[in-house]
């Protein structure tokens, strides 16, 4: 979990509200997602864009564990 959320718990420290969202696979099949973050109190605002962003590109895509070795 701490690798899914590294680039996101800094804002949340800030008190900014913020998400990573999957957006597909790149063409060797790695997971790609965007980082959405929001002022402060919009945290059900940026819930609601990263909902549109995955339906826009038709997520939910499946989850992704750490790589075997």
């Amino acid at each position: 979990t701490s690798a899914l959320t590294r680039l996101v718990n800094p804002w949340n420290l800030a008190a900014v509200p913020c998400g990573s969202q999957p957006v597909g696979r790149d063409s060797d099949g790695a997971p790609i997602s965007v980082q959405f973050i929001g002022p402060q109190f919009s945290e059900w605002k940026l819930l609601d864009i990263m909902q549109d962003v995955e339906d826009e590109l038709g997520g939910p895509w499946p989850t992704v564990g750490p790589a075997a070795g």
